[in-house]
């Protein structure tokens, strides 16, 4: 009788950013290690077709989400349903990538390695006032209550939480450096992103040149004709394109020449004047790695970091309003 193989357990949020990061992860352990890759997500994630296509187990855990300052917060519910998918598949391994704060604030870890994916500045190595920060003081005293009926000490930050035997930060060496005195369980892996090299280019639209929008599944901001007309003339290009969850709301507007859901939007990349993103990690790195102009068009707070931290380092610019590009724009065309 073969003896089963050994299980890694990977633990996503519902955003497309983080269970694309794990599909990463995932694909470069193949490489190394013949244990079992499971995914676990909460059960109103919409991307699980991206996990079974890559040929990985998926399970669904129920979430009870309740609104906290304007957060949805899950105290609970996901954390016993993690509890008893750890219990029954006995995991070597754990990897997380997810909103801690918001869905496993109160987790009894099993004894077993966990490995943390983040970015670097909704960590302790960072000060900024994130997304993160101001949900969890308005929600202290609840997730502390709950940690203590499990027997868990108490908590004082939202960073406290995002911790782990190991913490891999998934940003750029040049940003990570930025930070200082990283503990010595951080280790920074570079800029990491997935790219669906699945999915067909035969059906995409021939283009002279385009102004990208990849805004994945957070992009939220409000695009107007005005603003897409005003970053084609600055750049030179002749069309707008949009990847993202918002993609529906383009549908016969006119402002954009074509927009989707998803797509392989490496497949432009070559023909592309400016690339702008929501300031998630994945399709910003993604535009980085490629050399591509990069603006940040920040739906949240967190968004707002990432691109104040890569102005900084005259990586991308930060596109408040449309003045927030002069500087930024004379060299994309």
């Amino acid at each position: 009788m073969e003896k089963p193989l050994s299980c890694i357990l990977f633990v996503s949020g519902n955003a497309l950013g983080h269970i694309t990061r794990l599909l990463s992860v995932a694909s470069e352990l193949e490489k190394i290690d013949d244990s079992k890759v499971t995914f676990l997500t909460p059960s109103n994630f919409n991307y699980g077709d991206l996990v079974t296509s890559a040929g990985y187990e998926l399970h669904f855990c129920q979430t009870n989400i309740q609104k906290h300052n304007n957060i949805g917060m899950d105290f609970d519910t996901f954390s016993e349903g993690v509890a008893k998918l750890v219990a029954k598949l006995n995991p070597k391994a754990i990897v997380v990538d997810c909103a801690i704060y918001r869905f496993l604030p109160a987790m009894r870890w099993p004894k077993v390695p966990r490995i943390l994916i983040t970015n670097v500045f909704l960590t302790q190595a960072s000060d900024y006032d994130t997304i993160q920060y101001h949900s969890f003081n308005a929600t202290k005293d609840i997730i502390n209550t709950r940690r203590q009926s499990l027997g868990l000490g108490p908590v004082e930050a939202a960073t406290d939480l995002y911790d782990a035997d190991l913490v891999c930060l998934a940003d750029p060496l040049e940003l990570v450096e930025q930070f200082d005195d990283l503990p010595r369980n951080f280790k920074a892996c570079g800029a990491t992103y997935w790219e669906n090299r699945k999915l067909p280019t035969d059906n995409l639209p021939e283009i002279e040149s385009a102004v990208l929008f990849s805004m994945g599944s957070t992009g939220r901001a409000k695009i107007d004709s005005n603003f897409v007309e005003h970053l084609k003339k600055a750049t030179g290009a002749t069309s707008a394109i949009y990847a993202g969850k918002g993609a529906g709301n383009f549908a016969g507007s006119g402002i954009m020449d074509y927009a989707t859901n998803m797509m392989p939007i490496q497949h432009y990349f070559p023909k592309t004047k400016l690339v702008v993103t929501q300031g998630g990690a994945g399709s910003t790195y993604q535009a980085l790695s490629y050399g591509m102009p990069v603006a940040i068009l920040p739906s949240h707070r967190n968004h707002e970091i990432l691109g104040e931290v890569l102005e900084k380092l005259g990586l991308a610019a930060r596109i408040h309003t449309l003045e927030g590009l002069q500087a930024f724009l004379p060299d994309t065309h």
